[in-house]
């Protein structure tokens, strides 16, 4: 199976439970692997320096999916919160679906993220293992740390080149139960309020694309309306209006009118004077 394929199957299935091998994504045996990020997964990176990377193939639009994506890493990785950081992934075709809507984000990426997480952190205790000498059976995991009997420990970032070229780890790759979390089902903050309430929080209205307009839809009022006959004459005059592109959109007949500060269609004054059919 190659990497498109497995990751189809990571990211899509909402039932699949799929714990992804770390040395997948890592550099053959005769190559150095790199000392910034250590790819442990698809979509879990851990850096040199402790920091956890979950690239989350959906979009956070205010519904908190980052904060829950986090702690559902943290809690399988036995990370503190803190640790993790969420980014949105690029547009690929690779995620298949990165369609953020129908309140599915949780529920179809859960499962796949606490499996990967879990193995993950299987791996980080099995390279601890091989580096002191140990059974990897009698280690364990606490705030980003694998710990040794006799007082011993290393941070998750002081293994992860080594836990990246682990083919089979040496203890249980399963998620919790239920009954051990500790970081799921407590309460928390958000880990991007921060950046919200300061602004630094970057929107698709924050871009700034070279030649980019905006396209405002005016649509019909009722559902499946559709536009019977519509003056654009005052629109084209109008400040900024680019031009006017109609094209049916779907259901409704929407059309969209290239310029600014466009108001719904039927209200009184809007510029393009619209008459819109009753739907079938």
């Amino acid at each position: 199976m190659d990497r498109r394929q497995l990751l189809t199957w990571v990211v899509a299935s909402p039932t699949l439970v799929v714990a992804a091998r770390l040395a997948l994504d890592a550099p053959p045996a005769d190559t150095s692997p790199s000392v910034d990020v250590i790819p442990l997964d698809l979509s879990i990176a851990l850096r040199t320096d402790g920091r956890i990377t979950v690239t989350l193939p959906r979009t956070e639009m205010g519904q908190g999916i980052t904060t829950g994506v986090a702690m559902l890493v943290a809690e399988e990785l036995d990370a503190d919160l803190g640790q993790v950081d969420v980014h949105t992934a690029d547009v690929s075709t690779d995620w298949l679906n990165q369609l953020t809507g129908l309140s599915s984000t949780m529920r179809s990426l859960a499962a796949p993220l606490r499996a990967a997480a879990a193995g993950a952190r299987a791996r980080l205790v099995t390279a601890a293992a091989h580096r002191w000498h140990l059974p990897a059976r009698t280690l364990t995991t606490a705030h980003g740390e694998v710990l040794a009997p006799d007082g011993r420990k290393l941070g998750y970032g002081e293994l992860a080149q080594e836990a990246a070229g682990v083919w089979l780890p040496e203890v249980s790759t399963q998620p919790k139960p239920v009954e051990r979390y500790t970081v799921v089902g407590r309460p928390t903050g958000r880990i991007d309020a921060r950046d919200i309430v300061t602004g630094a929080a970057r929107y698709t209205l924050d871009l700034d694309v070279p030649g980019a307009v905006a396209a405002v839809v005016a649509r019909p009022p009722t559902l499946r309306g559709s536009v019977q006959s519509y003056d654009a004459s005052a629109a084209v005059t109008m400040p900024g209006v680019g031009g006017r592109a109609p094209a049916p959109l779907g259901h409704g007949g929407r059309r969209p009118e290239l310029r600014p500060g466009a108001r719904g269609p039927g209200r009184p004054g809007h510029p393009l004077e619209p008459r819109t059919g009753q739907p079938p």
